[in-house]
């Protein structure tokens, strides 16, 4: 998953999710000089500029790290319960989904193949999402993750 939680996005999100215990990202106001100057530091983070340059950043060591991993598996034969089906991010939100385009294309672009899928796609990717398909206004998709 390349996409930073620290992008232009999440300051409104966070302002959201404030009080609400099964938020996402769970954040409890303090009287904490820690916890404020992280929280400038995230915000900072929150520029499309920053946001750009860290997705850069993870998705190059997310590639590495998986074709180290591969090459592991394969160097020592080992075998456990992994799953090397993909992972599909969906939206129900036709606001997040056009959000996901760009940094999609970004990843794309890194060599990080991370397509766009229709809802109908990405219930034939994953039947368990049947039940939700009129609410899903479409995915992203990296097949070799």
């Amino acid at each position: 998953h390349a996409e930073p939680w620290a992008n232009p996005g999440a300051p409104l999100k966070l302002l959201q999710w404030l009080g609400k215990e099964d938020a996402p990202l769970l954040f409890r106001l303090r009287a904490d000089a820690r916890q404020w100057l992280w929280g400038l530091q995230f915000l900072r983070e929150c520029t499309p500029a920053r946001t750009r340059h860290n997705i850069e950043q993870i998705v190059r060591l997310g590639t590495y790290s998986r074709a180290t991993l591969q090459q592991l598996r394969r160097d020592m034969g080992l075998q456990y319960d992994q799953r090397t089906q993909g992972i599909l991010h969906f939206y129900t939100s036709q606001k997040e989904f056009d959000a996901a385009l760009a940094p999609a294309e970004q990843m794309r672009a890194l060599g990080c193949e991370r397509r766009v899928v229709s809802a109908d796609e990405a219930v034939r990717l994953e039947p368990a999402l049947a039940a939700i398909r009129p609410r899903l206004a479409g995915a992203t998709y990296t097949a070799e993750d």
